[in-house]
């Protein structure tokens, strides 16, 4: 089986990637440094649509907001099991002049092959269908604390042609209908549960129920993630369909044990059946939680007569096998993996590094403040 690779060079803030993906993915660092690039390409190369649709390709970059990364020396290449995708600008100086581009000009001068098991395809053939050879991707972009306040309005937002990106508004259709589904729906391990009526959403944690606008950013943030992958996951249960689910931030606005929580709870729900899973965050809990289910899988195999203790720190639904899984740490537009194959484990040493700078910059102070 071809392995899932994805190079991109001189693509907007990134330079010079090449990287593997597992069924479990995380790309961490600093703000800007790329990862919601690499998020939205992935995206982009796992939707079927995007394949189908040769000739509107550039639509689909321009969706995510990166169409404007092309340069002259831009090159992107992406390759699965069943087919690839490769990109390599040629003539490129009309990006800069938008106003004097036509789509056909964008495409005329960027060189794109797609080859599907062993069959390349250009504009002049017909295309086959690719929805048996691709997981559709679910994109949960960082925005989507707005859903939560728009939802009751998204439809005449959209009536109305009011400036959103489109990505957005995607996931606001997807929650929209999560929604419609689902009278109400509990979600213990978070304690709170949802309720949806013609009139109200309504939302209740620990037995205060309020309607979603009103509730806390956290709440806001997380109910649309939760109800999106509990309604794409009951497909999945019953055969229909796999996934790759890329949520960009799943941290936002909530406490490290809520964050725990969650990252168990998508685990159990995207990585599972075919389906894989892409994070990007900023959080060390992330990394340290996703640790913690690597260690579980790997302890339980090594001593499958200590299954109960294990299994009562970490349920087994949670476990992850290390091969599975790969970390990134996205600086200066590049990647360099941080999974740790001596030890089994993802090494947190970048996220460490400021920890002791912050914990040596106490102990100067202390030393003053005591300084006779």
């Amino acid at each position: 089986m071809s392995k899932e690779t994805l190079i991109v060079k001189n693509f907007g803030p990134i330079k010079d990637v090449e990287l593997e993906l597992g069924k479990v993915n995380v790309f961490i660092g600093e703000q800007a440094g790329g990862k919601s690039t690499l998020a939205k390409l992935i995206a982009i190369f796992r939707d079927w649509d995007f394949l189908e649709n040769e000739s509107r390709y550039l639509s689909f970059f321009n969706r995510y907001q990166i169409g404007s990364y092309f340069s002259k020396n831009t090159q992107l290449f992406y390759k699965c099991e069943k087919y690839e995708i490769a990109f390599k600008a040629s003539k490129m100086s009309f990006f800069f002049e938008e106003n004097f581009a036509t789509e056909k000009e964008k495409r005329d001068n960027l060189d794109l092959k797609i080859i599907v098991e062993d069959i390349k395809h250009d504009e002049e053939m017909d295309f086959i269908k690719y929805s048996n050879l691709i997981k559709p991707s679910l994109y949960f972009p960082a925005e989507r604390v707005l859903i939560s306040l728009l939802s009751n309005s998204i439809f005449s937002l959209l009536k109305n042609d009011i400036a959103l990106p489109k990505f957005l508004i995607q996931f606001g259709s997807k929650y929209q209908v999560a929604k419609t589904n689902y009278n109400k729906v509990s979600f213990p391990q978070f304690g709170i549960s949802y309720e949806h009526s013609s009139q109200n959403d309504l939302i209740t944690f620990r037995e205060n129920t309020i309607k979603i606008e009103d509730s806390s950013s956290g709440l806001q943030a997380l109910l649309p993630l939760i109800l999106v992958t509990e309604y794409y996951d009951s497909f999945d249960l019953i055969g229909d369909a796999v996934y790759s689910y890329i949520i960009e931030e799943p941290e936002l606005n909530l406490y490290p044990t809520t964050q725990k929580t969650l990252i168990e709870f998508l685990v159990e729900k995207c990585s599972r059946n075919g389906n894989n899973l892409i994070l990007t965050t900023h959080s060390p809990y992330i990394l340290t939680t996703i640790s913690n289910l690597i260690l579980a899988g790997n302890t339980l195999k090594q001593n499958p007569r200590l299954k109960k203790e294990i299994t009562k720190l970490v349920p087994e639904k949670y476990h992850l096998n290390f091969e599975d899984v790969q970390a990134y740490y996205v600086e200066n537009g590049k990647v360099r993996s941080i999974m740790d194959k001596e030890y089994q484990t993802i090494d947190a040493s970048p996220i460490d590094d400021v920890s002791d700078d912050l914990g040596e910059t106490f102990d100067k102070l202390l030393d003053l403040k005591f300084q006779k």
